[in-house]
């Protein structure tokens, strides 16, 4: 099983490039953490284009900050605090089993922390995963939980 701080594994990420106004390379394989980290710190102030690499398709930088594209941060009491993570991503996560429930969420620019199953986002996971719990723990008529 892979651990909670394993959820940013970037591999499975679309790749970016990113260049200035006269289509010079600025960076290259970026995710999109990694270039939302580099425009946040101002890393990258002369970046105008970006394409995914995947496609080869450039398109103004502010296409890509208009996607809508939500972006999470994750927390759960003992651990580091993980992201900004993509919604797609974050949904992986908790299918692959390394997002636990007693997670909470933050959507960037929102002011409060939530139950990661109470977000409209991911709630339609964890019903799946708790009937599938429910069905795996289902007790026989007659038998007893007392001890």
């Amino acid at each position: 099983m892979y651990g909670f701080d394993e959820l940013c594994r970037e591999e499975d990420e679309p790749r970016w490039a990113v260049a200035d106004r006269d289509g010079r390379l600025l960076a290259s394989r970026l995710s999109l953490r990694q270039l939302q980290a580099r425009l946040d710190h101002g890393l990258l102030r002369e970046a105008a284009w970006v394409a995914d690499e995947a496609d080869g398709a450039w398109q103004p930088l502010a296409t890509l900050a208009d996607r809508d594209e939500r972006v999470w941060y994750l927390m759960r009491h003992g651990s580091a605090l993980v992201g900004p993570v993509a919604t797609a991503t974050v949904r992986r996560g908790i299918e692959a089993g390394r997002v636990p429930l007693d997670t909470y969420v933050c959507r960037r620019g929102e002011p409060s922390w939530r139950p990661i199953d109470a977000c409209d986002e991911f709630e339609d996971l964890f019903a799946s995963m708790s009937d599938t719990v429910t069905r795996s723990i289902a007790v026989r008529p007659g038998a007893s939980l007392a001890r």
